[in-house]
């Protein structure tokens, strides 16, 4: 799958490697909703949708909060209602089933991991760098 010309989801990204991965989401023609704790606070997130004609929404989530995750799962259908990236019901990158499998894996030990370590200030996060291609 080309990353051009997509509907994407990204969640957190108001500055350093999330901001940059709007950048270049953006670069490539796709939409993007992106999230932010505090979106009036995200600066150069704001600056970035002013200049991305509508194709970048700020849009607020607290993800230790469930009411907030439950209120913007539910405004998010109405900006993407199909996402092209990040979709578990895309099957269209061929029958890797293992790969999938895997990183269905990964995410719910990053999420446990995120719990059990909290108390001790630890922050678990999972970056994906973007797609690679061989030759063609």
């Amino acid at each position: 799958m080309r990353l051009e010309s997509l509907n994407a989801v990204v969640t957190g990204g108001n500055r350093g490697i999330g901001l940059e991965l709007f950048r270049q989401l953006l670069a490539k023609g796709n939409t993007v909703v992106a999230t932010a704790q505090h979106p009036a606070q995200a600066d150069d997130l704001q600056a970035l949708a002013a200049g991305a004609g509508g194709r970048l929404h700020v849009t607020q989530l607290d993800v230790s909060n469930p009411a907030s995750v439950e209120r913007w799962a539910a405004g998010v259908k109405a900006l993407a209602p199909h996402v092209d990236m990040g979709s578990v019901d895309d099957n269209g990158s061929g029958p890797d089933y293992a790969y999938r499998a895997s990183k269905a894996a990964l995410n719910i030990v990053n999420k446990s991991l995120s719990i059990d370590l909290a108390d001790e200030g630890i922050t678990c996060v999972l970056l994906h760098p973007e797609a690679t291609y061989g030759p063609t």
